[in-house]
């Protein structure tokens, strides 16, 4: 078995030699070439059988002859690789030195680096020590500049620098202070406390002191500079609670007297010019052109000064500018950025006096010189009833206007109610006696024709002026008055209703004819209605008051107009005797003839129409001529007329009745319609 597969794989040897022999192209380039340098080892006898059976000995050898030709050429390129191998080592050697003089200089250096980083942790560290070392310092100490400016610096020009700076410089370091000693409780703490407890007295006694010259020398025309200065240190007063309290009462002590020391000098003397943008007033005793004015005056005056008052001294002792400004002062100079607190050691608020409690206090003195004119110039200067009307609504009005600026009980708001009641009462003794005097007056006291009383014009003009006064009325006096002494409708009762009840006493005891009595009431009773309406027709706000009284008057008017138009319609019928044949006809039965009665015969009867028809070509009316009102006066010929008219129609109604028996066309010369055109009246 063994021999025959050695003998398989010998043919399978030799058939893969014969199938690559076969497969092999002779014909390639690559053999071509071949051919071609093999050819050169055939010599001169050429390719032969010899030759190419020597072929495999002469390829041997000439392997053999290229092989030293190599080794001969390689000698030298031997000998170079020797030659840089014996460098590389020297060289490697030479690095390794290096190596080992670097790694010593490392060491070295890691050394020096260690020693600089040590002393660099000391030098930072002693650095930080002084910083705060000087930080404390500067926190809690003042530099010799600042206690120069506590103790030695002006205060009067210190608003953005110098004294108000340092002071606010020292108060934060000792409020600082004061914490550090809560907190650590370090003993050096209560040294620089003790230094800088007595460098703060200094400060705030010598802005006390400013304080206090500042007050007793303040004047109404005091520079906004010099009021900046003055709000910063009573906002810096209010820390030192016994310090502020006395500047409240300096303050408002100087601003009583001086208030006191204006009024004066405004009533009598009036103010100058202080500056290029004020003017000077005259005194106001001399522009009071009467009583209501002066006293106008002298309030709006105290009004004017309270207001300013007021700003004054919301500015000095509640300006939130100046506690803004220190605020900003002691956030710039915290170095922890920690908002400073201007209420540590403040007054408390209970035992502060309010704005409203300091201004009272202000304007105190202003009450006696006020009350005491006030008081004279109702003595002196008021003598009409319209002057006090006038005068009492001005004083309710600043009664209620100062209680509602200055709501604490305070010297003028007392004063200004105290002669408010002194003019309660000689109003109700005025308005009492005038209508006394109405009411009591004689026959002399009045005119003796038929026109309206020097009297009533008297009250006309009152009724007009009180109206005035109430349609301008700045207060609701007239209507909120609890007495109703002021009571629009009260005081026009007692003008009227005395004037009514004395005009009739007046017209009955001085005319014994009904016309005349009535002529007289409707000229005494028209004017006061045109008072009334003349004032309500000046949009006033007594409309409904006076439209009641005019109603009043009006149903008065309307019977006295009836009263009158019968007297003067009797006493025009009366020329004709046509009275006398309208009373007979309204006794005449129906069923009798008018022209057989006695006093209806035709010939009467046409005397009377005669007589009648003559006298209405004489159109005057003398008795009518004298009533004032011109609308009256044509109301009253209108009615008149209608009335005459209606007593001719009757009369032409009986003559036209055929019973009667008259001749018409005798008779009658004018119609109805006639009579009526005759008489103004229309035809219809």
């Amino acid at each position: 078995d063994g021999i025959m597969d050695g003998g398989l794989v010998r043919e399978n040897v030799v058939d893969a030699r014969i199938k690559k022999v076969l497969n092999t192209r002779t014909d390639s380039v690559t053999m071509l070439e071949s051919l071609d340098a093999i050819s050169s080892f055939f010599g001169k006898k050429g390719n032969n059988v010899e030759a190419r059976r020597a072929l495999r000995q002469d390829l041997e050898l000439q392997n053999i002859q290229v092989a030293k030709k190599f080794l001969a050429e390689f000698d030298d390129v031997r000998n170079t690789v020797l030659s840089v191998d014996t460098n590389v080592r020297r060289i490697e050697q030479e690095c390794q030195t290096m190596s080992e003089n670097i790694s010593r200089a490392n060491e070295n250096m890691k050394n020096f680096m260690q020693k600089a980083s040590m002393l660099e942790e000391r030098r930072n560290f002693y650095l930080k020590q002084s910083s705060d070392i000087e930080s404390f310092l500067n926190r809690f100490q003042l530099s010799s500049e600042e206690i120069d400016e506590i103790h030695n610096s002006p205060i009067s020009n210190s608003a953005t620098n110098g004294f108000f700076n340092s002071l606010t410089r020292l108060r934060q370091a000792y409020n600082d202070c004061k914490l550090m000693i809560e907190q650590y409780q370090y003993n050096a703490g209560f040294e620089l406390l003790d230094i800088l407890g007595r460098h703060q007295s200094v400060g705030y006694q010598r802005l006390f002191e400013w304080v206090k010259m500042k007050s007793e020398n303040i004047s109404v025309d005091s520079s906004e500079s010099d009021d900046v200065v003055l709000q910063l240190a009573v906002c810096y007063l209010r820390e030192i609670p016994s310090y502020f309290v006395q500047c409240q009462d300096l303050v408002v002590s100087s601003r009583r007297y001086l208030l006191v020391q204006r009024f004066v000098v405004a009533v009598t003397q009036g103010s100058e010019e202080l500056s290029v943008g004020t003017t000077a007033s005259r005194a106001i005793e001399v522009t009071g052109r009467d009583a209501n004015h002066y006293v106008s005056d002298m309030l709006a005056w105290i009004h004017q000064v309270i207001a300013s008052e007021e700003e004054f001294l919301r500015a000095v002792f509640f300006s939130s500018k100046a506690k803004q400004y220190t605020n900003n002062l002691l956030i710039a100079q915290d170095d922890h950025g920690k908002e400073a607190n201007l209420e540590n050691g403040t007054v408390k608020s209970d035992e502060l006096l309010s704005l409203e409690e300091l201004l009272a206090r202000c304007v105190h003195g202003l009450g006696r010189p006020l009350r005491v004119r006030i008081m004279q110039t109702l003595e002196n200067r008021v003598h009409t009833i319209e002057e006090v009307y006038a005068i009492s609504d001005l004083l309710y009005f600043y009664s209620s206007t100062f209680k509602k600026i200055l709501p604490v009980e305070n010297s003028v708001q007392s004063c200004v109610g105290e002669c408010l009641e002194e003019c309660r009462t000689i109003f109700s003794r005025m308005l009492s006696k005038y209508s006394e005097n109405l009411l009591n007056s004689n026959v002399a006291s009045f005119a003796v024709d038929t026109l309206a009383t020097p009297s009533c014009k008297e009250c006309g003009k009152i009724i007009t002026e009180v109206l005035r006064v109430h349609n301008s009325s700045l207060s609701s006096l007239m209507f909120e008055d609890k007495n109703e002494v002021f009571n629009i409708e009260h005081v026009l009762g007692s003008i009227i209703h005395p004037l009514l009840q004395a005009s009739r006493t007046c017209g009955n005891n001085m005319f014994q004819e009904k016309g005349d009595m009535a002529l007289f009431m409707l000229n005494n009773v028209a004017l006061v209605k045109r008072c009334l309406a003349n004032s309500t027709g000046e949009g006033g706000t007594c409309v409904g008051v006076t439209s009641t009284w005019i109603d009043t008057l009006t149903t008065e008017i309307s019977t006295w107009m009836d009263v009158l138009v019968a007297e003067e319609t009797q006493r025009i019928l009366q020329r004709s005797d046509m009275d006398k044949i309208s009373e007979l006809m309204e006794v005449l039965p129906q069923d009798m003839i008018a022209s057989e009665q006695p006093g209806l015969t035709p010939d009467r009867v046409s005397d009377s129409l005669r007589a009648f028809y003559s006298s209405l070509c004489s159109t005057g009316t003398p008795l009518l001529g004298n009533l004032h009102d011109s609308d009256l006066r044509d109301q009253a010929q209108n009615l008149t007329a209608i009335k005459i008219s209606s007593s001719y129609a009757q009369v032409y109604d009986m003559i036209m009745q055929p019973k009667n028996k008259y001749d018409a066309k005798l008779l009658l010369t004018h119609s109805v319609s006639d009579v009526k055109v005759l008489l103004g009246l229309s035809s219809t």
